[in-house]
């Protein structure tokens, strides 16, 4: 369904370093001005009459845009920052005094279809918005920002996410986009099912962290200080990969000088190593033992 899902123009032309933009540029039908895209899902459901799905009461660590297709979609909405302290959360991860450093998403102990104010009594003191979707309507859900959700109908909606800390590029966007592209379009940080072979594959990967940001951070800390093998190593390790996978890829991103530039991380390699690392390096031999008897993709897999 990636085209037939539009991306509109106000959400492209998203900041990215340098090298980024070039690797990005190589690629067929990519634009250097593309924003990345964190990830992107569908859902559906189906009910009959007055029927309907739900949501639990949370909020998203990242911005989300959720088109409907088929079937009407109800959220309910209410402002994070001035209501959280009346409202239970489960692991009470949202930061009032700095919103933007809260360290994840969070959902609420209240059930939307029966509140027990006599259990939460503070919640009666919570406004909200509710806003209507029909087939064809879209709706940004800003970051942190707690909403519930019914669905009815023989229901189709597609949903992508940007991080919070994506910020607009004037640089890179001359002339601005005028038309929307397809979501296929787009490079998604982690995609579905993933790679075959890898600890990510078939996996549900709402949550996990971003990974060309490590990546950034790792390429401005060599810029014009290459790593060694055992530098490498140990940058791996700390973030617990598995050395012998440090080792392989090492091999395979470093050039002939038996170095790691910062320019080599930005490959198809390097991807996956980042998102080996941040998916958990250490389940990989059970990843590799899931997907025994399936061809793999390519034969350096297997030795990772």
């Amino acid at each position: 369904m990636g085209h037939d899902v539009l991306v509109p123009p106000f959400i492209q032309c998203g900041e990215r370093e340098e090298l980024a933009r070039e690797e990005l540029a190589t690629q067929p039908n990519k634009r250097p001005w593309m924003t990345q895209m964190y990830e992107a899902n569908l859902w559906m459901s189906h009910n009959k009459g007055d029927n309907f799905s739900k949501s639990v009461l949370h909020y998203d660590q990242n911005h989300g845009f959720m088109c409907v297709y088929t079937g009407r979609k109800q959220w309910i909405l209410m402002n994070t920052l001035q209501h959280i302290d009346k409202i239970p959360m489960w692991e009470q991860n949202f930061m009032k005094s700095n919103p933007a450093a809260s360290p994840a998403s969070d959902d609420s102990l209240i059930d939307g279809e029966f509140v027990d104010l006599e259990k939460y009594p503070t919640f009666r003191n919570v406004s909200f918005s509710i806003a209507n979707q029909e087939a064809g309507d879209c709706l940004w859900i800003p970051a942190k920002y707690l909403h519930y959700v019914r669905s009815w109908g023989r229901n189709v909606g597609v949903s992508w996410m940007i991080q919070d800390n994506e910020r607009f590029d004037p640089t890179v966007c001359t002339p601005e986009p005028s038309e929307a592209l397809p979501l296929a379009a787009f490079d998604i940080l982690w995609n579905f099912p993933g790679e075959r072979g890898e600890p990510e594959h078939n996996q549900i990967k709402m949550g996990y962290p971003n990974w060309a940001r490590m990546r950034r951070q790792l390429a401005m800390g060599i810029s014009g200080r290459p790593l060694s093998m055992s530098a490498f190593r140990r940058w791996y390790e700390q973030r617990g990969g598995n050395p012998q996978h440090a080792i392989a890829f090492f091999k395979l991103l470093a050039g002939e000088d038996h170095l790691l530039q910062d320019r080599e991380l930005y490959s198809a390699d390097g991807h996956r190593m980042f998102r080996r690392l941040l998916a958990g390096d250490e389940d990989h031999e059970r990843a590799e033992e899931e997907d025994d008897g399936e061809d793999d993709a390519t034969d350096h897999e297997t030795d990772l």
